[in-house]
């Protein structure tokens, strides 16, 4: 349990630790020019603010959390940027951020109601490879595509809030996805 302050990292959760602060506004996680926290297997970080990853080069991501251990999960944080999914069966639930990346093939990445924004040029959700991803029940505003798969196999997207300058959905080379109920 993290008290009220401001940490400075970059932080790496262990195996199956779970790392909880007082809410994003009291708790913050800072690490500067580098990612701020990288989660290994079965860790959770839950209502914390994190902030860090240098400064952003137009649309590119800026990765401020890393799930690089399988069922790694983020609970009601507040990121300033992205959170990059490295590792299968990985959840984000309850979140606000730039985006979510996947900077590998992973397989059944979870992103549930959660809130996106960006700069109008990004993309809020970007899973490429793998099968069985989830992304529902998000809100998802001022980014160029919302949600985006490359190379997947059975992926479910609805129950989405989208607002995209150009494709609320795009599924590029995906196979047997289901994608429904978006507004």
């Amino acid at each position: 349990q993290l008290g009220e302050g401001r940490y400075l990292g970059p932080a790496f959760v262990p195996d199956g630790v779970i790392v909880r602060g007082l809410g994003h506004h009291r708790t913050i996680i800072d690490g500067r020019d580098e990612c701020a926290v990288t989660l290994e297997a079965g860790a959770r970080l839950e209502h914390c603010g994190v902030r860090g990853g240098g400064a952003r080069i137009v649309w590119l991501p800026k990765v401020v959390v890393r799930l690089a251990g399988a069922k790694s999960t983020m609970l009601a944080c507040h990121v300033d940027g992205h959170v990059d999914i490295a590792a299968n069966d990985a959840r984000v639930t309850s979140c606000t951020a730039t985006g979510v990346v996947s900077t590998e093939p992973v397989q059944r990445a979870v992103v549930a109601r959660s809130t996106f924004r960006g700069m109008q040029w990004d993309c809020a959700i970007e899973l490429n490879g793998g099968n069985g991803h989830v992304v529902e029940s998000c809100d998802i505003a001022d980014v160029l595509e919302g949600v985006r798969l490359a190379s997947t196999v059975g992926a479910v997207v609805r129950g989405n809030r989208v607002r995209a300058r150009w494709w609320g959905v795009r599924l590029i080379d995906a196979e047997s996805t289901v994608a429904a109920a978006h507004t």
